[in-house]
């Protein structure tokens, strides 16, 4: 009986020792899936950026969509870095110092990506609110335009708020650390809100893209702008209301 129950207690941590294995397997893979289709699609976006520029410069949203376009430059270099940091400072390096310094420098690098991340995501959800203002009151355009100049000249607010937002999550961490609930409520909160706001930002799309169909004019026929928007509404509703769910 013993020697039964051993046979089974053995199989089954073979049986778990070869799960975890293709797991791993499978999210190595998968990185590598990721890293390969970045790479593949940055020197299109490079290009058709390239090829716009002229045309987009006569945009008065261009200054917002030529900065985001530097900050997706920014971050790809940022990202390739740190996996190399992070490969150098496990691999090939000897001097365990040096190594634990590289590995140090690159999860600063990723803890930068994540605030940047975050900030772009709010620039996007704040372009939603911009295009639903001009398009429904055509008289605040020149407002609007003062309002977009301010947030590019003070943008490091952003990432000095989402810093402090990060920083309040720790010392909720350390101070609660006895306790997971208080802890837990602040996380749920802020990810509740930010969630709320883009997909109320999200959902401005909606109307955009009525008042569009409404105008009919050749331009519109011809581009048809209000398909590509209710697409990137319905996708970024999908995501946000899964991901707060789940």
């Amino acid at each position: 009986m013993d020697r039964s129950s051993n046979n089974v207690s053995r199989y089954e941590h073979e049986l778990t020792t070869l799960k975890n294995d293709v797991n791993a397997t499978a999210l190595e893979y998968f990185f590598y899936l990721f890293i390969f289709c970045l790479s593949a699609i940055f020197p299109f976006y490079v290009y058709l950026n390239k090829v716009n520029k002229i045309r987009d410069e006569s945009v008065s949203m261009f200054p917002v969509t030529n900065h985001i376009y530097k900050t997706v430059k920014l971050t790809y270099f940022m990202f390739f870095s740190s996996i190399s940091l992070f490969y150098i400072g496990f691999f090939l390096v000897g001097s365990f110092v040096l190594s634990l310094i590289l590995i140090f420098t690159a999860c600063l690098i990723l803890f930068a990506l994540h605030i940047i991340t975050q900030v772009t995501q709010q620039i996007i959800s704040l372009l939603a609110i911009r295009k639903f203002t001009i398009h429904f009151f055509p008289s605040s355009i020149q407002s609007v335009i003062k309002v977009q100049g301010w947030l590019l000249c003070n943008y490091w607010l952003f990432h000095v708020g989402f810093l402090l937002k990060e920083l309040l999550r720790v010392i909720f961490m350390i101070r609660y650390q006895d306790s997971c609930e208080k802890d837990f409520r602040f996380d749920k909160i802020l990810y509740l809100a930010f969630n709320i706001f883009h997909i109320a930002s999200a959902l401005l799309y909606v109307a955009v893209s009525f008042r569009m169909k409404e105008r009919n004019t050749e331009s519109l026929k011809k581009n048809k702008p209000q398909r590509l928007i209710v697409w990137q509404t319905k996708i970024i509703m999908i995501f946000k209301l899964v991901s707060s769910f789940f």
